[in-house]
């Protein structure tokens, strides 16, 4: 199948099995910081799992069924539900087991790239190579040792399924074997959509390592005709549509496109380019890496757009100019370029400007590269196999060490946030879930998430987090008023702003006005439907409004949603004063 002649000899099972078991092992030594870090609730851990209702409570029909059919926290990835919910009917809510699980999927790709790559190329010692920078590289950590993206562990899990499928399809072709790419992919999809660029890798595998279309290959039996290898594609076409168009809904109904009046496509083009040289720059020197990166709108240098311009189309041309003699180098740089398409932002989720968890399966394009051109270099020193080994134990090493050190940031919501401030400017969205992490931290730590909020405000006018977080803290000072100033200033910006909706209600409850806190509890309720939090506010105020039939239908709502014994002995207080009488 390779177009270069590999050493002579199959790997032995054997060999197969010691690198897989070093694999497993560095892997686990390099991410040993999250066995004790717990979920980040701030950071989409609740919507994922601690506050997700069908979660939860673990994996039963009623929420596996639910998995499937809703939109919840703005995506649509049923198997990633399953996963959580499988976590927690394992180990509870254990952040410690959850994030080890999250390991061991990492681990496992790590082991399916090597074993899929050394049947592909029969190159074990350059298939391995890139397999432990896979499992080493830092700007892996945020899929790694974050609960929440699961999805990307999965997904990845089951494109390197799919393109193993294929391969040995492609080798001995029949109906069951196209069906199980088929429907590995199709699980990928349901894990997370991002990987919908499989039928792109999949015409990138066949012109190297397979060399279905002949590239490099000067005589050898007859190749599949370029009709037959497209016409292959179309089943895998048609389900990237399909998840594209779902996981678009799935965006739009969670209020996570960002609209282009927001950020221009002027403004996201220049970015998908600056995107593509801040990734490689992080590849080669991975420090300063963050858990949010803002979005840099026009306040780029137009000197290091081009430059990035100008280096990526030079990068491509040397690609297909050297396709023919180092197939490699085309298919490893068309890989990172082509599959980081869905998340460069040209659809823009968001407000970010890149993220690490958006390189998980593109670097390996870039792994290929290293390792194949690192191969190449070192033959032309006198005893290779030593200079190649040296410095490949080298760089993993530091990476291992950067691997270890980076993970640990992910430990607990405030390490985070510092380390993102301190590694980015002006990062707005670091302060302000930094100040929701330090308002109970006593005057200093109230003080310093005031000030930490007013700076997101200064950076980004009205930004929604900041404005809650600003009107939370007014109305527990006793300020109402400032406090409502704040919470309208973020509804101005984002009129779906359930939190401040529900804290506007929050006030007029305190001070005897039910029929307005209705209102604005009715508001919140429409910003986010089927909310537990939020229909039990309503609840609260209908019963204070002494609508107690109401009442009862929204805390019977909650109830569906979210268990509460608190709630229930509202229910039961009130149904009895119906029965006597009283209203």
């Amino acid at each position: 199948m390779a177009t270069e002649t590999p050493p002579p000899g199959a790997t032995a099972r054997s060999t197969l099995f010691i690198v897989a078991l070093a694999l497993v092992a560095a892997t686990v030594i390099a991410y040993l910081p999250v066995r004790h870090a717990g979920f980040l609730p701030v950071w989409d851990d609740d919507y994922y799992v601690t506050e997700n209702p069908f979660v939860r409570t673990g994996l039963t029909g009623p929420n596996a069924l639910r998995a499937f059919v809703s939109f919840h926290a703005g995506n649509w990835h049923p198997l990633t539900w399953l996963s959580h919910m499988a976590d927690v009917s394992l180990f509870g809510l254990d952040p410690g087991m959850h994030h080890q699980v999250n390991v061991g999927i990492h681990a496992a790709n790590a082991v399916l790239l090597f074993l899929l790559l050394t049947r592909l190329t029969g190159f074990p010692g350059r298939s391995a190579f890139v397999a432990a920078l896979f499992a080493l590289h830092p700007l892996h950590v945020e899929s790694v040792a974050w609960i929440s993206e699961r999805k990307d562990l999965l997904a990845a899990f089951f494109f390197l399924l799919a393109l193993d499928r294929y391969a040995r399809n492609a080798s001995r072709p029949s109906v069951s074997g196209y069906l199980a790419a088929l429907a590995c992919f199709a699980l990928g999809l349901l894990s997370k959509p991002t990987v919908v660029t499989l039928p792109f890798v999949l015409l990138l595998i066949d012109y190297w390592p397979l060399a279905r279309t002949g590239a490099g290959v000067e005589s050898g039996p007859a190749f599949p005709p370029a009709r037959r290898i497209l016409r292959e594609k179309w089943p895998f076409l048609l389900l990237s549509a399909a998840a594209s168009l779902v996981t678009l809904l799935a965006q739009k109904a969670g209020g996570m496109i960002t609209p282009l009046s927001k950020i221009p496509l002027s403004e996201r083009l220049p970015n998908a380019v600056l995107s593509y040289a801040f990734y490689l720059r992080k590849t080669f020197l991975p420090v300063d890496l963050a858990a949010y990166y803002p979005h840099p709108g026009t306040g780029y240098s137009r000197a290091s757009l081009a430059v990035s311009a100008l280096a990526l189309t030079g990068v491509s041309i040397l690609a297909v100019r050297q396709g023919r003699t180092r197939p490699w180098l085309a298919v490893g740089w068309f890989w990172f370029v082509g599959t980081l398409v869905p998340m460069i932002g040209l659809v823009q989720v968001s407000d970010l400007g890149a993220a690490d968890r958006y390189t998980y399966i593109p670097l390996i394009g870039i792994f290929l590269l290293v390792a194949w051109g690192g191969a190449e270099l070192a033959g032309r020193f006198p005893s290779p196999g030593r200079v190649t080994a040296a410095c490949a134990v080298a760089v993993l090493l530091l990476l291992a060490a950067a691997t270890h050190r980076q993970s640990g940031y992910w430990n607990n919501p405030e390490t985070l946030f510092r380390h993102a401030i301190a590694s980015t400017d002006n990062n707005h969205v670091a302060m302000a879930n930094l100040a929701n992490v330090l308002y109970d931290r006593g005057p200093g730590g109230a003080a310093e998430a005031m000030a930490l909020n007013l700076e997101a405000l200064r950076i980004r006018p009205g930004y929604d987090v900041a404005c809650v977080n600003m009107g939370y803290a007014l109305h527990r000072m006793g300020r109402p008023q400032e406090a409502i100033g704040y919470y309208l200033e973020g509804i101005r910006h984002r009129t779906d702003l359930y939190q401040a909706h529900a804290g506007i209600g929050m006030i007029f409850m305190e001070h005897g006005d039910y029929r307005d806190a209705v209102q604005w509890f009715g508001n919140a309720l429409g910003a986010n439907p089927g909310d537990p939090g939020a229909l039990e506010n309503l609840g609260s105020a209908l019963e204070a409004a002494g609508n107690s039939e109401e009442a009862i239908a929204r805390y019977e709502q909650s109830l569906r949603r979210r268990p509460n014994e608190r709630i229930r002995e509202k229910v039961a207080r009130l149904r009895a004063g119906l029965g006597s009488g009283k209203r």
